[in-house]
């Protein structure tokens, strides 16, 4: 286990991840050490009852929140019908 020295801030963590994310180049060692951070943080939370899926869920949520993807069919699609059901509740909101 790591020490709580080497262990990095939740916001350096989410840092780290959305550098990878991004396509962007990061350290090995760097990654590695984000993810023992994040591990360390799924063993003490499951003391909490909390599962390791809650755990990378509140962690990294915000990282995937703001990529908005790629320019594949797939992601286009998404935000496409994304775009068409925010527009389809603007409309009943203002009909």
């Amino acid at each position: 286990m790591m020490q709580q020295a080497q262990l990095m801030e939740i916001s350096e963590v989410r840092g780290i991840f959305a550098q990878v994310v991004c396509e962007q180049p990061v350290p090995h060692d760097v990654i590695q050490a984000a993810r023992g951070t994040l591990q360390t943080m799924c063993q003490e939370a499951a003391r909490y009852g909390l599962t390791t899926a809650d755990m990378v869920r509140a962690v990294l949520q915000p990282v995937f929140e703001k990529k908005r993807g790629c320019d594949c069919p797939t992601c286009k699609a998404q935000r496409s019908s994304d775009l068409s059901n925010a527009n389809l509740r603007l409309s009943r909101t203002t009909s």
